[in-house]
């Protein structure tokens, strides 16, 4: 049993030791402490990867700590933080070159990894608030590597909201205590606790969450500064890890307090839809730099992921929106939408860090995000062009990338209880304009010639390369290998899925979707 728990609780020690190992293999050289953390997080994935695997058997008996569980869902949602942060690690070592500050660079990146973790596998909401805050401060940080003006004033505006998100979760905690002295998420006495007071804290977890999750209206007044302004390896771990995780933390939480409460679903689905619609339409507007109520878009490529992002929370939402029109504690089968929601998950993690890190490819090289200032880089950049153009199209849920099974899953598996299944109507209008903005985005940046008289020297990211003189391809080795993971991963799991190879009964997922808010001990 001891050797159960040690195992079990590896995945969210080892990314912390990696941070202490990483300092001390520094005093002997950069590649040393390179080598250090890429093994020690390695060997925390590898190990979080034959948990999985039992998880998937059923083989996998859950794991408590004190206001710790680590179980299905818990391992499940760990493995894409450990994937994204180990292929980060990798990117950053050319990405990063340049910095001065590398050590606290990776430092942060160790711990933020380590907190995100433990927020997934935290059951007490004061130990997810903990959690919460600690990754607040490692990520804002790490945003400030920007090296800019503006990096700053994003980590600043960034670090406010969160402080104020954090006491909304602090007030849903004070709530539940003071009015049934419940202090852990996994106590059934929660049920017992009147209706009001339930809605109450799904509020206050709601917005608390919400704020970090980049759901509106909360989203807009950060993310899109903070993922611009970020190294792009940041924006990657920001948008694939950080607004996701938080967005589980949310749905578990409210999950297990309110969900046969109807009135939190249907407010999760107005969140979400609203999320899914505002973040679409933003970052199609950014692609052209429309002018809406006066205000004029940048066409910033990193600020329309960024919109984006929001967008693709809103589908998690959503989906645990509308879980909640089943009630936690229906058969098995109806877990569907929280099954699809955890597709989603991977979906958006993979896509959108592919995303980012193709960016980071041109802004390493060209220093632009400008969509205005580019163009016609498919003849210099081919295997980025190729990854973006992936990332993109499963972003868009076109088979036979992995994309496409969040909109299956919500056509064909949710036994949706409505006449019409509206959710999959602003669904696809959503995936319309997701595919309109990201192909524009595509033809501006890779296919269209650069326009004439266009800047090349705008420095606005961390690194501060100049590519060498004559260079045909601008390709880096170590940035390419992540992307090129990414990229495989992302068609292989299309494929199987698309040819029944793999569904959700072989990969357990809708008994990993049940222990999302039934911890299963």
């Amino acid at each position: 049993m001891v050797a159960e728990i040690i195992l079990a609780l590896c995945p969210l020690i080892l990314p912390l030791t990696a941070a202490l190992i990483g300092y001390l293999f520094s005093l002997i050289g950069d590649n040393a402490r390179d080598a250090s953390i890429i093994v020690v997080i390695s060997t925390a994935f590898i190990i979080n990867s034959i948990l999985l695997i039992q998880t998937n058997l059923g083989l996998f008996t859950p794991v408590e700590i004190g206001a710790l569980i680590i179980n299905e869902s818990g391992i499940f949602v760990s493995e894409l933080v450990l994937f994204l942060a180990l292929l980060v690690i990798v990117y950053s070592i050319r990405y990063m070159s340049a910095e001065r500050d590398k050590n606290l660079y990776y430092i942060l990146i160790c711990i933020f990894t380590g907190t995100m973790i433990g927020l997934i596998y935290s059951f007490n909401i004061i130990i997810l608030y903990m959690f919460m805050e600690a990754s607040t401060v490692t990520s804002a940080i790490l945003v400030m590597f920007g090296r800019t003006r503006r990096a700053n004033r994003a980590a600043i505006i960034y670090l406010a909201i969160s402080i104020l998100g954090g006491f909304f979760i602090l007030g849903a905690e004070f709530v539940l205590v003071s009015a049934s002295g419940i202090e852990l998420l996994t106590d059934p006495a929660i049920a017992l606790i009147p209706a009001d007071i339930r809605i109450i804290i799904s509020i206050l977890l709601l917005v608390g969450f919400g704020v970090k999750a980049g759901i509106i209206p909360f989203g807009f007044i950060w993310l899109p500064r903070a993922h611009a302004e970020a190294p792009s390896p940041i924006s990657a771990l920001l948008s694939g890890v950080l607004v996701q995780v938080a967005a589980f933390a949310m749905i578990r939480t409210i999950g297990v307090v309110a969900f046969n409460i109807q009135i939190v679903s249907i407010i999760l689905i107005v969140f979400g839809l609203g999320s899914m619609l505002s973040g679409s339409l933003s970052a199609l507007f950014e692609v052209y730099g429309s002018r809406i109520a006066g205000y004029r878009f940048s066409r910033d490529i990193k600020r329309v992921l960024a919109y984006s992002t929001i967008s693709e929370i809103g589908f998690i939402v959503m989906l645990g929106g509308i879980q909640g029109l089943f009630g936690p504690f229906a058969p098995p089968f109806e877990f569907s939408a929280l099954t699809a929601m955890l597709i989603h998950l991977y979906n958006h993690g993979l896509a959108k860090a592919l995303l980012f890190l193709s960016v980071g490819v041109i802004m390493y090289y060209l220093h632009i995000r400008d969509i205005g200032q580019l163009g016609g880089l498919s003849k210099n950049m081919p295997v980025t062009t190729a990854s973006f153009l992936i990332g993109a199209l499963s972003l868009g849920m076109i088979p036979p990338l992995f994309g496409y099974r969040t909109i299956f899953e919500l056509a064909f598996e949710i036994p949706i209880p409505l006449p019409i299944n509206v959710f999959l109507i602003l669904s696809i209008i959503t995936i319309g304009i997701t595919l309109a903005f990201y192909i524009s985005a595509f033809l501006f940046i890779f296919i269209k010639p650069r326009p004439k008289g266009a800047l090349g020297d705008i420095s606005v990211d961390a690194a501060k390369v100049t590519p060498p003189p004559r260079v045909k391809l601008y390709q880096p080795l170590p940035m390419m290998v992540p992307i090129a993971f990414i990229t495989l991963v992302v068609i292989a799991l299309g494929v199987l899925f698309l040819t029944g190879v793999l569904n959700t009964l072989v990969l357990n997922l809708e008994h990993i979707a049940f222990t999302i808010i039934n911890p299963g001990l």
